[in-house]
């Protein structure tokens, strides 16, 4: 997983200040560390992306956009506290959205899948 730190107010994605975050409404997170290409109509970012996986990649904001009320930019001063952040040995094994494990315990939090509708507990 990528490291997440906090420095005078911002985000940082291992070493990168995030310039831009996006937010879906089944947990999905885009964040921008740099930008690529910009045009009057669009913008092309590189940074990480958390879905079901983790990756980093290219992503255009007029992707995300065109999908309306289920995406939303992430206020500056929220980003800090925005995304998934739990080291992979606590994430239980749901083959679709590996939810969080509470701490120590190795309980998972009870859940309903984004994929498939099921409780991953």
């Amino acid at each position: 997983m990528a490291k997440f730190e906090e420095r005078d107010g911002k985000l940082y994605i291992d070493g990168k200040e995030v310039i831009k975050g996006f937010e879906s409404y089944i947990g999905w997170f885009w964040f921008a560390t740099e930008v690529t290409e910009k045009t009057d109509a669009d913008v092309l970012y590189f940074g990480l992306d958390q879905g079901f996986d983790e990756e980093l990649g290219y992503f255009r904001e007029s992707e995300l956009t065109s999908l309306g009320g289920r995406i939303w930019e992430i206020p500056k001063r929220a980003l800090v506290w925005s995304g998934r952040r739990r080291p992979a040995d606590e994430l239980c094994d749901c083959e679709h959205c590996r939810c969080p494990k509470i701490k120590g315990t190795g309980e998972a939090i009870p859940m309903t899948c984004v994929t498939c509708g099921g409780r991953t507990v």
